[in-house]
């Protein structure tokens, strides 16, 4: 048995937290500044302050949202699409319509490279 390490476990809790929020509006999609204020008392808030962050100050949930929703942000199960420069992350197991929206032009996807 492998054992994860707790980026890992990080990234599967927050993918669970945003789909969570995405199916709590009972829509396809959500505004990621929504997102933020969303999770701040969530699990993988929680499990990141404690288990990945310890020790450095600039590693805060505020500091490293927008890094950690990149790092899920696969096309699979969540997409990130820019739309009139505000960002909205969907459902993508549970919707198409963002494909709808970036083939009419109406967004793009958010393709923001946070490694060095």
């Amino acid at each position: 048995m492998q054992k994860l390490s707790n980026r890992k476990i990080f990234k599967q809790l927050l993918l669970q937290d945003v789909l969570n929020a995405i199916r709590e509006t009972e829509g396809t999609h959500i505004a990621v500044a929504d997102l933020k204020t969303k999770l701040e008392n969530s699990i993988s808030n929680k499990f990141y302050t404690n288990n990945c962050s310890s020790g450095w100050s600039y590693t805060s949930w505020s500091d490293r949202f927008y890094r950690a929703l990149q790092s899920i942000n696969d096309g699979v199960n969540v997409t990130v699409v820019k739309h009139n420069n505000k960002l909205y992350a969907f459902d993508s197991g549970a919707t198409k319509s963002f494909n709808s929206m970036l083939l009419e032009g109406f967004a793009t996807l958010w393709t923001k490279n946070y490694n060095r």
